[in-house]
């Protein structure tokens, strides 16, 4: 009985072996994805296509009403993001209240932190009353776009610096969501020097009239307000290029809404004053603000989670920074004076979004394996950090001086042969021997470390092997 046993074996199990490695593989990968998934409709409009859900709930006792009041929590954003829960740049939360639908504003920064310090908007909350929000997360789908809400307490800006001078052929672009139409006057952007210096695009009070304003020095272009352009993002660029005629611009969404002849020769440099965004403004979320001076990138600022980063926090006064995009590192600093007193926050533990709570397959599978694993075969990945056992090869391949995919294929190859001749001593099986060579690679390859056309060729090596073997066994 035993002898027929090993016999049958090779031709009978083989299979089974296979998957025992394949699951061994996969579990020594730590970017693979915790949640179950589903076949949900791809997309970030339904509630099946996310995993997990944070409740996070403040309760007032300030004495006083909230409306669109920022309110500061901290999350245990690490954990959820090494535990393949969330994504690692916050880009998979839709934060809502009162259901699915009903999303709020919120900035999540501090990416790289197990006590990160996200800023939720609370829409309103009488005094004595607590709501809860629930953030959904876990949907490779959901790409949000973040921004700071502005509610006349913020100070965001650089100090001075010569590079945001600007004097002619300038572009200011500003990713705008206006979430209330009464007037004010406020800056959305401006390096301005009074009376008559500098640029600015304002948002103002024009004989009771809420009027876009751009300001060349002393010269000023403006326009009406579009109902069309409130609650929701609207791209504004103000340009200005000294020409006959015309050279003071306003656009929107690409399209030039107004345009005005100045007769300035350049802008005046402001010099000595700061750069600023949003100063004094309200009800209004800034998305994105980038300034090209002749055509080339002075600054860029996205405010994604992972270029935010609070760096002190004094009730009421918060202060951080922001990461500039481009290629000059001049960050904003910003400064929020938004008391939290009397305010009482929990955050809950993660749950399952629902008891059929699953991940969408996303078109690149990308969440599926963590990485870009079986979209580009050709595509460089980045190294999974996180992967069992990393430290100890870096730390080798550090130590030689030889490009790191060739050090990986050797180290990596290495294990492989060894399984490969464990496999064809016990088993007598070339194919499955083949496939056992090909774990150490595939683990590599998921993880970042190799070229997926490595294991493409093992697995051409393999159907190869396994056809040969089925048409002598025929034979």
């Amino acid at each position: 009985m035993t002898i027929q046993s090993i016999k049958v074996l090779p031709g009978k199990t083989w299979l089974a072996v296979a998957l025992l490695f394949s699951a061994f593989v996969l579990w020594g990968s730590p970017g693979t994805q915790q949640c179950p998934v589903s076949a949900a409709v791809a997309g970030d409009v339904i509630q099946a296509s996310y995993c997990f859900r944070l409740d996070l709930t403040v309760e007032n006792a300030t004495g006083s009403d909230l409306a669109n009041y920022p309110i500061s929590f901290t999350i245990p954003a690490q954990g959820m993001i090494n535990n393949g829960q969330m994504d690692a740049r916050f880009w998979d939360i839709k934060p809502s209240q009162g259901g699915f639908g009903s999303e709020v504003n919120l900035l999540a920064q501090d990416c790289g932190c197990d006590s990160s310090k996200w800023w939720l908007t609370v829409p309103n909350l009488p005094d004595g009353e607590s709501r809860t929000f629930r953030l959904y997360m876990g949907n490779g789908e959901q790409k949000r776009n973040q921004g700071i809400e502005f509610t006349g307490n913020e100070i965001v800006r650089h100090g001075y610096d010569a590079l945001f001078d600007g004097t002619d052929n300038l572009k200011v672009d500003i990713d705008l969501e206006l979430t209330e139409t009464t007037l004010q006057t406020a800056a959305l952007f401006d390096r301005w020097q009074f009376p008559n210096q500098g640029f600015k695009l304002d948002v103002a009070d024009v004989s009771s009239i809420l009027t876009l304003r751009a300001y060349a020095n002393s010269s000023t272009c403006d326009i009406p307000w579009d109902s069309n352009w409130s609650n929701t993002n609207v791209l504004f660029s103000y340009r200005f290029a000294a020409a006959a005629g015309n050279d003071l611009f306003i656009d929107a969404n690409g399209v030039n809404v107004v345009a005005c002849d100045t007769d300035e020769p350049s802008i005046t440099p402001a010099v000595g004053t700061f750069f600023d965004v949003g100063l004094g403004l309200d009800s209004a979320i800034i998305r994105e603000v980038a300034v090209f001076d002749t055509g080339e990138l002075v600054s860029r600022y996205g405010f994604d989670a992972r270029y935010v980063s609070e760096t002190t926090a004094v009730d009421p006064t918060y202060t951080g920074t922001i990461q500039d995009y481009g290629p000059n590192n001049l960050d904003l600093t910003y400064t929020f004076t938004r008391s939290q007193a009397g305010l009482t926050k929990t955050v809950a533990s993660l749950a399952l979004a629902s008891d059929t709570a699953g991940a969408a397959y996303s078109d690149s599978l990308v969440e599926i394996l963590g990485g870009t694993f079986l979209v580009d075969p050709f595509a460089d990945n980045s190294e999974n950090t996180n992967a069992f056992g990393y430290e100890l090869f870096d730390a080798a391949i550090n130590s030689i001086p030889a490009p790191r995919p060739m050090m990986w294929a050797i180290f990596l190859g290495s294990f492989g042969l060894f399984f490969a001749v464990v496999m064809f001593w016990f088993m007598r099986n070339v194919p499955l021997a083949l496939f056992g060579a090909a774990m150490p690679l595939a683990w590599g390859s998921i993880n970042g470390f190799l070229p997926i056309w490595w294991l493409i060729l093992w697995v051409l090596l393999f159907v190869t092997a396994y056809g040969a073997q089925q048409w002598g066994e025929s034979s």
